[in-house]
């Protein structure tokens, strides 16, 4: 039978090498399998940037109720009827620092849903971290007014106005906790695994 002509026509033939040369793999090489982002996780990461959305919108809401009361203030300042002189200018600079520090909470809500949209771990952690904080304090306020209500707190916290002022707050934690309960389900744990994973072991 006569020999076949090697490395020609058969990429698996034999061929020649010296003892310095190391052939190839013929086998292609495995392709890098990004874990699918499940649904659990977007809707986590949607609620997030609807808490940044609704914190921007409170951040201009109150600059601008400070800089108008501010501006009332200093009204009442020049017609010689305000009791407290340079009090606009006070309120004005205070109402921008709390918006400059709103807006840094905003910014908080950006990063946790930019890193757990990427399956980071610690961002999971953190973010579950911040909504128990919230919990935390909204609980404390709700347990002030319920004290107040029976007689143990001060006047004030009874005022029957500061209930409809806690909705929007009740919604906002409501938020972020609905935001860390999917980022704890089944599907979201199983892909911040597959992205903990080195790039050569994922597929």
């Amino acid at each position: 039978m006569p020999d076949r002509q090697q490395g020609v026509g058969d990429p698996y033939a034999a061929v020649p090498t010296d003892p310095g040369h190391v052939t190839p793999d013929p086998r292609p090489a495995p392709a890098l399998v990004t874990p699918r982002r499940p649904g659990t996780v977007r809707a986590a990461v949607a609620l997030m940037y609807l808490g940044a959305a609704v914190t921007v919108a409170v951040a201009i809401l109150v600059l601008t109720g400070g800089v108008r009361a501010g501006r009332d203030l200093t009204l009442q300042d020049e017609a010689g009827t305000s009791g407290l002189p340079g009090s606009g200018l006070v309120v004005g600079m205070l109402a921008t620092v709390v918006a400059i520090a709103i807006l840094g909470v905003a910014s908080v809500w950006l990063v946790m849903a930019i890193t757990n949209r990427r399956g980071r771990r610690w961002a999971r952690v953190v973010a579950t971290v911040l909504a128990a904080f919230n919990l935390g304090n909204m609980l404390a306020v709700s347990h002030a007014i319920a004290d107040a209500y029976a007689g143990v707190m001060p006047p004030g916290f009874d005022d029957p106005q500061m209930l409809p002022g806690l909705l929007p707050w009740l919604a906002y934690v409501g938020v972020g906790l609905a935001a860390v309960v999917l980022l704890w389900l089944p599907a979201s744990s199983a892909y911040v695994r597959a992205r903990a994973r080195p790039a050569g072991e994922r597929g």
